[in-house]
């Protein structure tokens, strides 16, 4: 509201479904329908994820996908742009292949990329896609036996609102009051485990340390106390019991 009164309108929104939760999008869509702004959806995190039984990705305007490594289907790099519109898709590919012209020798009026997956990794990333329903299953429960170990120990977890259907990339967790989440990943560093606070919000990043935005605090509090789980290779029950105990353990012995 304060933007269109300047007269100063974004071209487009950049949503991010963090971690595999799907964002807000009906109010998303509703305000930006409202101003003409474009949603861009950052489903990077999200493949296999939900809303109201429509896939993250195809939730605004534009969706993006990422095939990295740690990604639950990888190419080893890359991803993907999905999109309604027909227009749409021919530009992105126009850019995307040097913005060389359609004709019989090399032209260009735009400074064009070369964002084109190879073959082989798009291949690779093919192969996985017959099992993308089970691997999130096995992020999901992860995410429920992490839930069932440490929430009774005071853990806090972000729960699916109703129609909402995460795929649980990675496990992320709030601790008690006063725990410091560096000083919680070095404990674990020592014991092989390894953990990471949550996104750095981007209002505290120096590249952007100039630029205006909008804040309630909320992210700044999740970044002070919030910590990703290893989300991985760990759906057997004991393995995620043998983990929750080490992360209870480092927890208490930093707890003030």
């Amino acid at each position: 509201h304060e933007l269109s009164k300047s007269g100063k309108m974004p071209k487009a929104i950049i949503v991010v479904h963090s971690y595999g939760m799907p964002a807000k999008m009906n109010e998303i869509n509703s305000i930006c329908k409202k101003y003409g702004v474009a949603v861009i959806e950052d489903a990077a995190e999200a493949l296999g994820a939900s809303y109201f039984g429509k896939p993250a990705g195809m939730l605004g305007d534009i969706g993006v996908l990422s095939f990295n490594s740690n990604k639950a289907i990888t190419a080893f790099g890359g991803g993907a742009i999905l999109t309604s519109s027909k227009s749409v898709y021919e530009r992105i590919k126009f850019l995307a292949a040097h913005a060389r012209e359609s004709k019989p020798y090399y032209e260009h009026h735009e400074l064009g990329f070369n964002y084109r997956m190879s073959p082989l990794n798009a291949a690779y990333g093919l192969s996985q896609l017959p099992y993308l329903a089970e691997k999130i299953m096995q992020r999901r429960l992860i995410y429920e036996q992490y839930k069932a170990h440490l929430q009774p120990k005071g853990f806090g977890f972000l729960d699916e609102p109703p129609g909402f259907y995460s795929s649980r990339w990675l496990t992320t967790v709030t601790l008690k009051s006063g725990v410091n989440p560096l000083e919680i990943q070095s404990k674990l560093a020592q014991e092989g485990i390894e953990i990471r606070p949550l996104w750095n919000p981007m209002h505290r990043q120096p590249a952007y340390s100039r630029l205006g935005n909008y804040k309630t605090g909320i992210a700044d509090k999740l970044f002070a106390n919030g910590v990703c789980l290893p989300s991985a290779d760990y759906n057997q029950n004991l393995a995620i019991k043998a983990l929750t105990l080490s992360i209870e353990k480092s927890v208490n012995s930093c707890s003030r």
